[in-house]
């Protein structure tokens, strides 16, 4: 009798977890934008004002049951503007972003599934600073590369056939490398930086390292 029950049970296993699998070729897709604007005026005529703009998206395809794997595509634009007669301030930051990512899921019962993300990124920076003070002008320039690794575990849960709900725990575990150059319109000189950088966190999680999003399921191709 007992070794009937275990039995029964591990079918019943067995088949929460063959039905909790993807389908091979299946594709997903998701991505988001934002945008923010505020501005600020003093009775002293001082004025400030900040513009945000981002967009994401990204593809991938199961290769196995289990095993997705994609491409995202990332671009902000964050700039700044502030003004104290005869002063002023203007700094615009560009950054494109690839990122190459495998992502493995395991099962915990039907729908719900934990997994990890592997990504592989690159991003490029152009910042600029343009500042008048006392009538003289002079601009900055800041081009700068970034790649580097990263681990992202979190779960799943297939709301339908066609939406996952994702909550996944960021800063987990990152490798880096940036360099950029500084150049100025009023001098020769050129200033180059390289900077490395790993973290890892896999204790004390900050709630603000939780993301809460979701994945489109696209029909087989």
């Amino acid at each position: 009798m007992k070794k009937t029950i275990l039995l029964a049970s591990l079918a019943l296993f067995i088949s929460f977890a063959s039905k909790a699998q993807f389908e091979v070729g299946q594709r997903v897709i998701n991505g988001g934008i934002s945008l923010s604007n505020s501005n600020y005026t003093s009775a002293n005529n001082q004025a400030q004002s900040n513009f945000y703009f981002g967009s994401s998206i990204s593809i991938g395809k199961f290769v196995r049951a289990n095993h997705l794997v994609g491409f995202a595509i990332n671009y902000s634009n964050n700039s700044q503007n502030q003004q104290s007669p005869p002063n002023t301030y203007k700094n615009s930051l560009n950054q494109i972003g690839l990122n190459y990512f495998s992502t493995y899921y395991k099962p915990f019962a039907k729908n719900l599934y934990g997994f990890i993300t592997w990504s592989i990124f690159g991003d490029y920076n152009f910042e600029s600073d343009n500042t008048t003070s006392s009538g003289i002008q002079s601009t900055e320039k800041i081009d700068g590369i970034s790649a580097g690794i990263s681990a992202t575990p979190g779960i799943s849960y297939k709301l339908n056939k066609r939406v996952l709900v994702n909550a996944t725990l960021s800063n987990i575990l990152s490798a880096s490398f940036t360099s950029n150059k500084r150049t100025y319109s009023n001098s020769a000189q050129v200033d180059k930086y390289n900077s490395f950088g790993f973290s890892s966190s896999l204790n004390n999680i900050n709630l603000g390292n939780i993301g809460i999003g979701f994945s489109i399921l696209l029909n087989k191709k």
